[in-house]
């Protein structure tokens, strides 16, 4: 038994064997070739044939099973590390960002997505988009789900460029968005979910209205104006 793991061995040993109990241990040993091995040790008392206790004990080669968990712990640790660092870059992000799994159920929301839309909803399913996230279009009708970027992205593998809509948030507010969506693959080609971008484009939504507006009165003003005139130019005759 290696050194650093022989006393906690020896002082479970003792306990067990004081206490009359299963003994039940897993350590590393050094074989005399000098390769490293894993084994659980096992032992149980049990009454003798002249009334005493004799320990039963068993010693199992546990080393590929001990190197698969570290394997897989190291694995799940260094996904962890690279999500980390995602996540720190994109929350560092101006635009918003949202993340799909390949069924469509949005697994990341990123700090600015969810200052847009008021809220960071997870595990929402395609049809469940535009109710969740209350999405309009800019017409100021209930957005079909499917139609949404983030949808066509997710089911048909579309990529969609500069779409607008309108999010209706639950505090009252409205914001209009305009975003971008595609489909995101794995190396090996397969597909792995979608990711949408977004940002907050009120202001020019409310500049475009306003223009609209004054033109839709100004031509309003002169088609008046014409009749005026050619009223006049009637009397006149």
């Amino acid at each position: 038994i290696l050194p650093e793991h022989r006393a906690i061995f020896l002082e479970r040993e003792q306990a067990a064997i004081a206490a009359m109990a299963h003994f039940d241990h897993e350590v590393p040993m050094r074989r005399a070739d000098g390769e490293l091995r894993w084994f659980r040790i096992s032992s149980a008392p049990r009454s003798g044939p002249k009334g005493g206790v004799l320990w039963d004990g068993i010693q199992v080669d546990i080393t590929e099973r001990v190197l698969a968990e570290q394997a897989q712990r190291e694995a799940v640790a260094e996904r962890e590390s690279i999500a980390a660092e995602r996540e720190a870059v994109l929350r560092q992000l101006g635009e918003g960002v949202i993340v799909t799994n390949a069924e469509g159920r949005i697994v990341y929301v990123n700090q600015a997505a969810a200052a847009i839309h008021g809220t960071a909803e997870l595990d929402v399913p395609v049809a469940g988009y535009s109710t969740t996230y209350r999405l309009f279009t800019e017409a100021g009708e209930p957005y079909p789900a499917e139609r949404l970027p983030l949808a066509r992205a997710v089911m048909n593998r579309e990529t969609v460029n500069n779409e607008r809509w309108l999010i209706r948030r639950n505090d009252g507010v409205e914001i209009a968005a305009v975003g971008s969506a595609s489909p995101v693959y794995r190396a090996d080609g397969s597909f792995m979910g979608a990711v949408l971008t977004l940002r907050d484009d009120t202001a020019r939504h409310i500049a475009e209205q306003a223009l609209r507006i004054n033109q839709e009165r100004l031509a309003a003003a002169f088609k008046i104006g014409r009749i005026g005139i050619y009223d006049y130019n009637v009397r006149e005759g």
